[in-house]
């Protein structure tokens, strides 16, 4: 297979480069333009009419830049050959080739490759994801898996599943756990968690606490207590979950909690979890058998993860790789916020990891918090996670290149268009860093930026000069539309400040998809 390659010329250093990546045999056509997107099938059509014959016999077809405008058949019309879009970015040949030889894709008249591979793969992880969802509603009606409350499937080899816990939930507002709750499902939680007071018997409030939260969803509730009062008032209560039976509680809560789903962890009587991994498991394994004489049946097994060292994260995912070899049906849960809350690192690569090793492990359940403002997104971040893992596992293929993933602050590859020196043809050169000194006020008045989080919006507000309350209100998620609705109503009448504005707008946007925060004139990172 050969194929020619059409560019501009400041893409021509590029555009060779990753065509030698690619490994196919090329040929590189340079239009007389500089820059690749404002090439148009006429152009190309006039620079290749005369050596049409042998391009006909000498190529395959034509890859044209994906920034191109319009399709590409006017091409293959004049010049009799198939012509195709390709990627809009030099850096995407090398994926877009082995995909074609591959079968993935087939290139496109119209549509970008790169474009066109995106949306393969995003469509091809929906319906994969879709027979899954399928394969555990059957699985579930045929009562062959364990389940949380009649509704969630559970096992080795099915999907992970979120626990999202509300944290100090009796410390918290009606308005704060609704808030909460309704945040946790729309960020992809499957169970909620009610998380309780360690030390503390606050089973008095654990009924309302329940009640509240069956008015926001239908999903499964557990609580996560050692206290057995507390547990014991939130099987009566309803709920589905038990978080954490252990030696010194289960005599007291068993009869209890004989038909909930039950988490043991291994923790002694005297509140103490050992730390060689074997001691961990043996105490683990003698409470399960404990725990089944008692007549419980739905249970899972938390092996406790550990903060990097305090005392061990290695040792603790030990413990849990050995005991699931001892016990491969038994459903396990692991706890991730003693490694993301205790790390100051961002979470979204954490939590990808994380659910990487747990489905390694063959975890069936991951309980996380959103404790800290640098873990909030967690539960959302982890709903990617699991899936990543799960076709990855599946197709035993790494988990890349699927339809989704968790880059949002890196790229997989750079983009750029590289510079080269232009500046020789410049009449003139400036190299300036430092901010104008003199400030001339805007006579229309000044704003005020803020992020309403509620939302996830922007919200400007105008002042008048010299007035204290704002006049106009403008709120949105687009920064292009909010500057244009600004000039549209005649508040800004000078440069400097509009491009001040329009500089303010964009931090406030980068700081909303970051999760970063945002105060007018001060930097976002």
């Amino acid at each position: 297979m050969k194929i020619l390659l059409i560019t501009g010329k400041l893409a021509e250093k590029t555009v060779r480069e990753y065509a030698k990546k690619s490994g196919i045999n090329f040929e590189v056509k340079v239009m007389p333009i500089e820059v690749a997107a404002f090439i148009t099938p006429e152009i190309i059509i006039n620079n290749l009419k005369e050596d049409k014959d042998r391009i006909r016999n000498s190529f395959d077809f034509i890859l044209v830049p994906g920034l191109m405008r319009g399709s590409t058949e006017k091409i293959e019309s004049e010049l009799g050959m198939p012509v195709f879009k390709g990627p809009k970015e030099a850096v995407d040949i090398p994926e877009i080739i082995r995909a074609y030889i591959n079968e993935e894709i087939r290139l496109s008249k119209s549509l970008p490759a790169c474009e066109y591979l995106k949306e393969k793969r995003i469509k091809r992880f929906a319906e994969e994801w879709r027979a899954i969802r399928k394969h555990e509603r059957e699985l579930l009606k045929k009562g062959i898996v364990q389940s949380i409350g009649g509704s969630i499937p559970i096992g080795p080899n099915l999907p992970i599943k979120i626990i999202a816990e509300i944290v100090d939930a009796p410390y918290l507002s009606k308005e704060e756990i609704v808030n909460k709750t309704k945040y946790y499902v729309k960020s992809g939680a499957h169970v909620i968690d009610i998380g309780m007071i360690t030390g503390e018997d606050n089973s008095e409030k654990i009924s309302k606490i329940i009640g509240l939260i069956r008015t926001i969803t239908t999903k499964p509730l557990s609580i996560d207590s050692l206290n057995p009062n507390e547990i014991i008032e939130a099987t009566k209560a309803g709920i589905d979950m038990i978080i954490s039976v252990y030696e010194g509680n289960i005599d007291e809560i068993y009869r209890y909690v004989a038909n909930k789903a039950c988490i043991l962890i291994p923790r002694d009587k005297s509140g103490r979890v050992p730390e060689d991994p074997m001691d961990r498991i043996n105490l683990l394994e003698h409470l399960l058998e404990k725990a089944k004489s008692l007549g419980l049946t739905n249970i899972i097994c938390d092996l406790i993860l550990n903060p990097i060292h305090v005392p061990s994260l290695l040792n603790s995912i030990i413990a849990f790789r050995e005991f699931s070899i001892r016990n491969p049906d038994l459903p396990l849960m692991m706890g991730v916020a003693n490694v993301t809350e205790l790390i100051d690192a961002d979470s979204p690569g954490i939590n990808a990891l994380m659910a990487g090793i747990a489905s390694e492990l063959g975890v069936s359940m991951i309980l996380t918090t959103e404790h800290s403002d640098k873990t909030r997104g967690s539960v959302q971040e982890l709903s990617v996670a699991v899936k990543m893992m799960y076709i990855s596992k599946m197709k035993r293929i790494p988990p890349k290149n699927l339809g989704l993933d968790l880059l949002l602050l890196k790229e997989k590859r750079k983009s750029e268009i590289e510079y080269y020196d232009l500046e020789k043809l410049a009449q003139t050169v400036f190299y300036t860093n430092s901010a104008p000194k003199h400030y001339e006020p805007d006579p229309r008045g000044f704003f005020r930026i803020f992020v309403d989080r509620r939302r996830n919006e922007i919200v400007v507000l105008h002042f008048p000069k010299g007035e204290k309350k704002p006049d106009v209100v403008i709120r949105g998620r687009n920064v292009s539309a909010i500057f244009h609705k600004l000039i549209a109503l005649g508040l800004v009448s000078n440069l400097s400040h509009a491009a001040y504005i329009g500089t303010e707008l964009e931090k406030a946007y980068i700081a909303i998809k970051t999760q970063r925060s945002y105060v007018q004139d001060r930097e976002v990172f």
